[in-house]
């Protein structure tokens, strides 16, 4: 019932990162950030590109569609939220910042794995003979 009673502890190098699943409000806090993110990068496009990315979409192989889930999301706001303590000597907060691009995308998939739903890859294949 409660996100934060699930747990999964995560190595990353010689550290132990203890990540929690995300609440409902915190994944809807990250779904808005990079929504934001996203609208404001999309507003100098025009609407040639917008056409070519929204048909590009709908050529997705099922592996792309898993993936893009990930993408929905705020990398920062999901470290933020998920990840709750490591062996590390360095504090969370200054941490957090300074993880390396590897790191930081391995705990953010980590968290997000833990949080959302499975992908049921029978409910891909049904959605997409509906497209």
């Amino acid at each position: 019932m409660f996100a934060s009673d699930t747990k999964r502890d995560v190595p990353v190098g010689d550290v132990t990162v203890t990540v929690r699943k995300l609440s409902g409000r915190s994944l809807e806090k990250a779904s808005e950030a990079q929504s934001i993110s996203a609208a404001t990068v999309t507003r100098s496009f025009g609407p040639e590109v917008m056409k070519v990315l929204r048909e590009g979409r709908a050529e997705q192989t099922p592996e792309q569609r898993t993936a893009s889930r990930y993408q929905a999301y705020d990398r920062q706001s999901v470290l933020v939220a998920g990840i709750m303590r490591w062996t590390s000597p360095v504090p969370l907060a200054q941490g957090i910042d300074d993880l390396d691009e590897e790191s930081a995308e391995l705990l953010f998939r980590a968290i997000l794995d833990l949080s959302l739903p499975a992908i049921d890859p029978e409910a891909v294949k049904a959605a997409e003979k509906k497209a």
